[in-house]
């Protein structure tokens, strides 16, 4: 492996361990009631007056970047594709914020 192979993976791993360690934050934090982490409501808050969650904003990058880098490589990342596909959900028949959050919380911990 080269030498920007192992910094690339490195930086990856980074990000990859602030993403799953700030997502258990905000899940629990969203399936108490807070709402912006999917950003549902976003088209009602252009300008971030309303629903202002640095945190969860935050998190929806890492998880773009993660998903960019892990698609240069040709992989993927199931956690990664996973919230990103909540963020994107916007029909009519999609739950609350809260419920999505708490199912998803529920998941990652059947998972591990």
């Amino acid at each position: 492996m080269s030498k920007k192979a192992r910094i690339q993976q490195t930086r990856l791993e980074g990000l990859e361990s602030e993403f799953q360690s700030l997502l258990i934050i905000c899940l629990i934090e969203c399936s108490k009631g807070r709402y912006g982490l999917f950003g549902q409501n976003s088209h009602l808050d252009l300008e971030d007056r309303y629903w202002k969650w640095s945190e969860a904003k935050h998190l929806r990058t890492l998880a773009a970047d993660i998903r960019l880098e892990r698609s240069k490589a040709g992989e993927a990342s199931p956690l990664c594709d996973k919230f990103l596909s909540l963020c994107e959900a916007r029909d009519s028949n999609t739950p609350g914020e809260p419920r999505l959050a708490a199912t998803f919380l529920g998941e990652m911990r059947e998972r591990s």
